[in-house]
């Protein structure tokens, strides 16, 4: 029992690197100059645990896409006045200027 939950956190741990290693990738160079190679290395996994996690870079975007929703929503709901449909929009635009 406890090695499958040693596999189920490295298998957490190295999906959220790939995720967080695109993401600093796509946002420095744009997402079609960065490489499969590119991302598992900043990641520091191999090209293969790339495929286990992911079918290919555009999978992996989405992920990333899903994962900055997420954040977002978390956001939103714990720092903002809903009530108030532009002081909750202003919020979020603070929150991503800074």
């Amino acid at each position: 029992m406890e090695n499958k939950n040693h596999q189920q956190e490295n298998f957490k741990s190295t999906y959220q690197s790939l995720v967080n290693s695109a993401r600093i990738l796509f946002v420095e160079k744009g997402y079609q100059a960065v490489s499969i190679d590119e991302i598992s290395g900043k990641a520091l996994v191999t090209k293969g645990a790339f495929y286990h996690h992911f079918k290919n870079k555009k999978q992996l975007l989405s992920a990333c896409y899903k994962q900055q929703l997420i954040m977002i929503d978390a956001y939103i709901t714990t720092k903002t006045d809903l009530t108030n449909g532009w002081s909750a929009l202003e919020s979020i635009f603070e929150h991503y200027l800074d």
